[in-house]
């Protein structure tokens, strides 16, 4: 199933309403399986999925989700100054990984690849044990259908 496409309707009330969190949780359930792939194979083109479903994945969360933190959380150096940072880290390991993939150096590409998968693990447990169950219970249903809406009008930009 394409990720734009990957969403669950939740009862509230008697009216359905969007869960943007299981939205996020199935996108990292497919990043989880792009990094196994990866593992498994370190190929250049199994590096290269993975980097690019990882780049649409923070950039989704960066459209969508960080300004939504912004405002339950004081701003842009709340909370969400954590996740940003995370993003861009994870962003140069990437950029190194990619490098020792392109350059066929697989000796270079697994301890990359597993510091990559533990800082990617580390970050997506942070998501869904802390963030995802705080800013649910913040969220008022039009703030949670509002945030639905934007990942999927930008899940179909993609």
């Amino acid at each position: 199933m394409p990720q734009g496409r990957v969403w669950q309707t939740v009862r509230s009330g008697g009216e359905a309403r969007s869960d943007p969190f299981q939205l996020l949780v199935a996108e990292h359930e497919l990043l989880r399986a792009q990094l196994r792939r990866a593992q498994t194979g370190a190929h250049r083109a199994d590096v290269q999925r993975l980097a690019d479903a990882a780049r649409t994945h923070m950039h989704r969360e960066s459209r969508a989700l960080h300004p939504m933190c912004e405002r339950l959380f004081g701003g842009p150096d709340g909370a969400v100054a954590v996740m940003r940072e995370d993003h861009d880290a994870m962003q140069a390991e990437l950029r190194s990984l990619e490098h020792a993939a392109t350059d066929g150096d697989s000796g270079d590409i697994m301890p990359r690849l597993e510091a990559f998968a533990n800082h990617l693990e580390e970050h997506l447990a942070r998501e869904e044990r802390v963030l995802f169950p705080l800013m649910a219970a913040l969220l008022s249903g039009s703030d949670a259908a509002r945030l639905a809406d934007r990942l999927r009008v930008d899940a179909r930009k993609r």
